[in-house]
């Protein structure tokens, strides 16, 4: 990975070529993806910001982030 994107640890939908679409909800899609910077392919989902705010779901979302990143760092632990 970049100097870059280590610094700040974020990454843009920009660092993903997009192969195809793995499923679709109420509020965005999944990706099938490969990361220009590593190589790497990744699952990748997005969101439409304003559905969300117009539907009143932002507390959904949060919590929806919040499994997904307990999920990737059990993930993370158990691979050690």
């Amino acid at each position: 990975m970049s100097s870059e994107a280590e610094k700040d640890n974020k990454m843009k939908l920009s660092d993903f070529e997009m192969i195809r679409t793995l499923g679709s909800g109420s509020f965005g899609r999944v990706k099938y993806a490969k990361c220009k910077l590593d190589g790497k392919f990744y699952a990748v989902k997005y969101m439409k910001k304003h559905d969300i705010i117009k539907m009143k779901q932002g507390t959904f979302v949060v919590y929806h982030l919040r499994v997904i990143h307990y999920q990737l760092s059990t993930l993370t632990r158990n691979e050690r």
